[in-house]
């Protein structure tokens, strides 16, 4: 459920018709309690100002195909299908008959994942993928507990499950840079020696800052892990981090 500030009317409407209780008044206007929200949708369909919105729909396999060679004309010029997240691998089953489906119809496919996720799920999906885009964040399992309340231990045997496998020139390694969390030379160089250790023509990529990010928290009711936040790295400061990445072993770095 996502909150629009600037749409809501003050009404309160939407707070009097949830049944669940999920809504109430904060400071900045409605607070959304997703933890009790069932997602029933009267919320949305009550509110006059359109404010209170789903962020997703949910789709047949058929329908997405339906949705997906809509845009066929554009695919014979390079383009394809990217299932990206969220996580694929947490709707592992549709997201396999999915890549099936349009591999059947002759239509590119990536997958963006975390590869926090089964492994046999992970090894059914690969045999449909023509690139595999794998984010790996901290190397440290301790930091990535602190950070993401998970452990990355499955995420790194995945990926050097992929990175021994038939697979792996498929592969593109991305970290995305977080200022105060990932964004360090210590982080880069440990992730980069981790993944080269495993295959030495690994390909990687660092991913810039996105400062967009914050409005995304915002439209659920959650802080953003800044309070003021950071602007994106300069081309300067991604060339450094590219130099950090190549000095640890780095040979094939994608660039922008």
């Amino acid at each position: 459920m996502l909150y629009f500030k600037n749409k809501c009317m003050n009404c309160h409407i939407c707070i009097e018709k949830c049944p669940r209780k999920a809504l109430s008044l904060g400071r900045n206007g409605i607070l959304i309690d997703q933890s009790a929200c069932d997602l029933c949708g009267i919320c949305t369909e009550e509110c006059p100002g359109n404010a209170l919105n789903m962020d997703c729909m949910e789709f047949t396999l058929e329908q997405v195909l339906v949705e997906v060679m809509n845009d066929q004309p554009f695919f014979k010029y390079g383009g394809g299908v990217t299932i990206t997240g969220g996580e694929p691998l947490l709707q592992a089953d549709f997201v396999i008959e999915l890549f099936k489906g349009l591999k059947r119809k002759g239509i590119h496919t990536a997958v963006e994942t975390s590869l926090f996720g089964s492994n046999e799920d992970l090894k059914k999906m690969l045999p449909y993928l023509d690139e595999i885009f794998c984010d790996l964040k901290l190397l440290s399992s301790e930091d990535h507990f602190n950070y993401t309340g998970v452990s990355n231990l499955i995420i790194l045997e995945n990926l050097e499950a992929i990175l021994v496998s038939e697979e792996k020139t498929k592969v593109i390694v991305r970290t995305p840079l977080i200022p105060d969390h990932t964004a360090n030379e210590e982080n880069i160089t440990r992730i980069c020696s981790f993944i080269t250790g495993i295959y030495p023509d690994v390909q990687y990529e660092l991913l810039n800052y996105n400062p967009l990010a914050s409005s995304k928290y915002h439209l659920i009711g959650r802080e953003y892990c800044f309070e003021d936040n950071p602007k994106m790295y300069s081309v300067e400061e991604i060339e450094y981090f590219r130099s950090v990445a190549i000095k640890a072993g780095i040979k094939n770095m994608i660039e922008d």
